[in-house]
């Protein structure tokens, strides 16, 4: 029998904003990413040349001070933030949209195999679960919530990054938009910043000033053993037991 997660004991946050349907979570690769501090970098699919830039410069920057990068295997801004991290031998964490066996877009499947090898892929999605629309605003909240904040690199009016943005906010998260998205007039960008959780960060710098000092508490499930790297995915579930995971103490930063 399948248990379900306590997701306001484990997780910290209300289950209702996760919806009905989440009683597991899926992953392959190392679990222990987990216990790193953890940021998200999200955006457009159809990334320009400077939004690629400026994703590199961010990304390295934050592996360089030892954040683990979560992000959501999709095309464009994802893919970079991905890359980027495991060129440079960080750690990220892929939370997917799809079933763990599922690859979407097709063409990262070589991406998610290097991120399953290095790193960790996480999905709320049972194998041979049909997939929806609705699985992508649901990943971005889940993404949210296992991150510290969510940096928003480059996006359009109706980007699926809003949803992300909308669920940082609604648990009272930090959210970073690079300058570039400071002077696009988009309804879900001022809310952010009217709220008090949305800031501008004109370069990496900034995001290593706005990270400075945080401290961040979730509780996150954890099987009773260690699992085997690979592409077979296993379930966390209540039986599993789990462990308190606090978001480490934020590296030094300028060290």
């Amino acid at each position: 029998m399948t248990n379900i997660i306590d997701l306001e004991e484990r997780f910290g946050v209300s289950p209702a904003l996760w919806g009905p349907h989440l009683n597991r979570l899926w992953y392959a690769g190392d679990l222990s990413l987990l216990e790193l501090p953890r940021v998200s970098i999200v955006g457009t699919r159809n990334v320009t040349p400077h939004g690629r830039l400026r994703t590199i410069k961010l990304v390295s920057l934050l592996v360089s001070k030892g954040f683990c990068i979560v992000s959501g295997l999709a095309a464009g801004v994802d893919t970079v933030a991905h890359e980027t991290t495991l060129d440079a031998n960080g750690k990220t964490i892929a939370v997917m949209g799809t079933p763990i066996e599922t690859c979407y877009p097709k063409e990262n499947q070589a991406l998610k195999d290097r991120i399953t090898e290095k790193g960790l892929i996480i999905s709320q999605f049972a194998p041979g679960q049909k997939i929806h629309r609705s699985n992508f605003p649901r990943r971005n909240s889940l993404m949210a919530a296992l991150s510290a904040v969510t940096f928003v690199v480059e996006a359009e009016i109706d980007s699926g990054t809003r949803h992300q943005v909308h669920a940082a906010l609604a648990l009272g998260q930090k959210v970073a938009f690079l300058a570039s998205l400071a002077d696009r007039d988009f309804g879900w960008v001022r809310e952010a910043i009217r709220s008090g959780h949305g800031v501008i960060v004109q370069d990496p710098t900034d995001a290593l000033d706005l990270l400075s000092g945080m401290h961040l508490t979730k509780k996150t499930p954890r099987p009773s053993s260690n699992p085997a790297k690979g592409e077979k995915a296993s379930s966390l579930t209540e039986k599993d037991g789990s462990v308190n995971i606090s978001q480490p103490s934020l590296p030094v930063l300028g060290e």
